[in-house]
């Protein structure tokens, strides 16, 4: 061999190795993208296709999936068992200073998320919300008249 001529294989094992490269990450990718055997079978086509309705919102019960519940349920004091029902806990974003914020549904309503210390309603207040409960008041710094959780997490 001449020292002018150059040997052939760095170019074809550079070459085979881009390949190899690239194969990775399309397999990386559709693994990823790919809903796995059984997923999203309780969501509407239009949700489990593209996460959001036909008109562009989200579902109230995709969000809190996400969120992580299973069925809002309510927890309430003696004090107003009939002004518990109205509220639904979806979802609670916490930190550890108390703060934080809540998805509550209102009357049936879709749901909004309040921060601690805002309006509920007309006369109700987020006063506090934890990793899995929201305490409602009728002020800031009351004792909470009735406290909504969320549903136990499955095993």
């Amino acid at each position: 061999m001449s020292p002018t001529e150059r040997s052939p294989w760095p170019p074809r094992l550079a070459t085979l190795l881009l390949w190899m490269l690239a194969g990775a990450c399309a397999v990386f990718w559709v693994l990823r993208l790919a809903p796995p055997s059984g997923a999203n079978r309780s969501l509407p086509p239009s949700v489990a296709a593209g996460g959001a309705l036909a008109d562009g919102s989200a579902g109230s019960a995709a969000v809190s999936r996400l969120l992580g519940s299973v069925a809002p349920t309510v927890t309430t004091v003696a004090a107003a068992p009939a002004t518990a029902s109205r509220f639904g806990l979806i979802g609670i974003v916490a930190n550890r200073s108390n703060g934080g914020v809540a998805v509550i549904s209102v009357d049936g309503k879709p749901a909004k998320p309040f921060q601690v210390g805002s309006k509920i309603d007309d006369n109700l207040i987020l006063q506090a919300v934890a990793a899995r409960r929201a305490d409602i008041g009728v002020d800031a710094k009351g004792p909470p008249v009735f406290t909504l959780e969320l549903a136990p997490l499955k095993k």
